[in-house]
């Protein structure tokens, strides 16, 4: 198994956009983006591996299309979400309390 960081790198999954979506998370710190604008609102599942720690943090970046497109949570996390600005990218960050992650920041605009 590889190390986790901050003794290896975070995890960078990077994938496709679409109106539901559930991403596993085994890292401390991982980043989520997309290969593409979003082109729909999208419900966003996460799953925490088994032994995965409290404090792990997910940084979620996304940008809109030409419609402003948000990510809402659906199951393994809570928090506001981030609301989509027309054709802009935003990010925000979320922290792992040991049963599902919540939401520490606010989205913030990255353009």
């Amino acid at each position: 198994m590889d190390p986790k960081w901050p003794f290896g790198p975070a995890d960078n999954i990077v994938a496709t956009a679409g109106a539901t979506l559930s991403v596993s998370v085994s890292n401390t710190n991982t980043l989520l983006s997309f290969d593409a604008d979003l082109a729909a609102n999208m419900a966003l599942t996460i799953v925490p591996h088994e032994d995965l720690k409290e404090g792990a943090l997910l940084t979620i970046r996304a940008k809109s299309d030409g419609t402003a497109r948000s990510i809402t949570f659906a199951a393994g996390a809570e928090g506001p979400g981030l609301p989509g600005t027309i054709s802009k990218t935003k990010t925000c960050l979320l922290r792992y309390d040991g049963t599902k992650f919540v939401q520490v920041s606010a989205a913030v605009q990255l353009d």
